[in-house]
């Protein structure tokens, strides 16, 4: 076939196939590259978590039908949690979920925190009656006279799980909802499903990130898949 009879079949070719759609977010000029992901495919997918030797039971984690189950039970006294490493400022954690009608999940971005003297930077709660936004700080500035009583007196500086942003809503029980957990700069913003939303100015929602955490609040069993994690960068 001569050169220029081939470049008209291709064209012709070309104009009866079907349109192809812009990928999701494409006007969004902000690029996510994935850093780590985790789809719970094989029973060893546990392995590459840092799971406390009290949790690492089948009642309290395990890998069952391609997705993590996770439950806490009162006698722990703290619900099971797990957490993976990761690094990055502006990071955006994208998951699957599916929480029982008498319990919660919970994704927390973990790092060097500077207003506090522990590492939870931003908490993100899914309970079936709502969604939150929460982080930890100090009651008062450390290394004031303040500071010093409340240390005499054996009262914590730790104020822990400050609400930065509620909504009411009803989430499912018992079925998969797609979470969307972003931190750019001070800001981070909660997503289920693509519909529910809140955003948040955190204390230290612009610290470097070292680890995400994931807890199930006591109850029945806590679903999770598809987890990832990516870094956000501006896109030119």
């Amino acid at each position: 076939m001569k050169p220029v009879t081939c470049l008209i079949a291709l064209f012709l070719l070309g104009a009866r196939l079907p349109a192809v759609p812009s990928p999701p977010n494409s006007g969004d000029r902000q690029g996510v590259g994935v850093l780590w992901r985790e789809d719970f495919a094989s029973p060893d997918s546990l392995s590459r978590f840092s799971i406390d030797e009290k949790y690492r039971k089948p009642d309290r984690l395990r890998v069952e039908d391609g997705a993590l189950r996770g439950q806490s039970h009162k006698v722990d006294g703290h619900p099971t949690i797990l957490t993976h490493n990761i690094k990055g400022k502006d990071l955006r954690m994208t998951a699957r979920v599916k929480i029982p009608a008498n319990s919660y999940a919970t994704f927390i971005f973990l790092g060097a925190n500077p207003v506090a003297d522990w590492g939870v930077l931003v908490r993100a709660y899914i309970k079936p009656d709502g969604i939150a936004l929460r982080e930890d700080r100090h009651v008062v500035r450390p290394g004031t006279a303040e500071a010093e009583a409340l240390a005499k007196r054996g009262e914590s500086n730790r104020q822990k799980g400050v609400s930065l942003a509620e909504r009411k809503v009803e989430i499912t029980p018992d079925v998969w909802h797609d979470v969307v957990l972003e931190t750019r700069g001070n800001l981070a913003t909660l997503t289920v499903d693509g519909v529910h939303t809140i955003t948040a100015k955190a204390s230290a929602g612009d610290a470097d990130k070292r680890q995400l955490m994931l807890g199930v609040g006591m109850g029945d069993a806590t679903w999770f898949d598809d987890v990832s994690v990516g870094s956000i960068a501006e896109t030119k």
